[in-house]
């Protein structure tokens, strides 16, 4: 086989495999980064065909796209990881489908250690938050024999098939922005949708609100305490990116 044979097949394969970043993780094709225009509102991630777009996104947005994880799980960091904004258009560049992100999340999380400098460390702590309990007249839930383990939001709405009490509790802390605990001692899985006035901020007392939707509907309670453990991602250090 020639050099200028073998230098081509070799360039095939380059340009067909995934990038990696600098510690070998999967990383975007090339990324740009942008600070935020100031006609701009309201943070959006998502994928699309083989790119990856973030729109007003903060270093905490991002960090919390990237990690799976909610803003009251990110710890400490500089003041400007809440007040500096971001656009960012990635390529992707698996030629493989990724509907659901997975692989622009693994590539965020190499684009935010290269290009931001992040640096963190992980701890559990307890903090105040809800419990999930069974009200005093019992559950009001129906077993479900689906495998299918699915849960969503919608607005003003939780929709579960198949799903243990422990993911409503993860979708609950989503909807209070703050942590909730699953503490039914219940291990079945159900089949629910627990619908509630659409202002997710609404207090306990100020009529229909998320909090007597999952008593009436469901028969549990959300209980006030003060011992929920968190899982956190302390941040240790991060830059603002150069932009390109």
């Amino acid at each position: 086989m020639s050099r200028t044979h073998f230098r081509d097949i070799l360039l095939i394969a380059l340009v067909g495999s995934t990038a990696l970043g600098q510690s070998g993780a999967p990383a975007f094709e090339v990324a740009s980064i942008k600070p935020t225009p100031p006609e701009f509102v309201g943070f959006q991630s998502y994928v699309k065909g083989d790119r990856y777009t973030a729109m007003t996104a903060s270093l905490r947005n991002l960090i919390g796209y990237a990690y799976g994880i909610l803003d009251f799980q990110i710890a400490e960091g500089p003041a400007w990881a809440s007040t500096d904004h971001w656009n960012i258009d990635a390529k992707i560049g698996t030629g493989k489908a990724d509907p659901r992100g997975e692989q622009a999340k693994l590539m965020l999380q190499s684009l935010l250690t290269e290009r931001f400098g992040l640096k963190f460390h992980r701890v559990t702590k307890k903090r105040p938050g809800y419990a999930v309990v069974i009200d005093k007249g019992g559950p009001k839930l129906v077993e479900s024999s689906n495998p299918r383990d699915l849960i969503g939001p919608a607005p003003g709405a939780i929709r579960g098939l198949g799903v243990q009490i422990r993911a409503l509790a993860r979708e609950l802390s989503s909807q209070l922005e703050s942590p909730v605990e699953d503490r039914t001692g219940l291990t079945a899985r159900y089949d629910f949708t627990l619908s509630w006035t659409a202002d997710i901020q609404a207090q306990e007392n100020t009529g229909p609100s998320l909090f007597t939707a999952i008593r009436d509907q469901l028969g549990l309670r959300l209980e006030r305490v003060k011992d929920v453990p968190v899982d956190l991602l302390v941040i240790e250090r991060a830059h603002r990116p150069s932009e390109n």
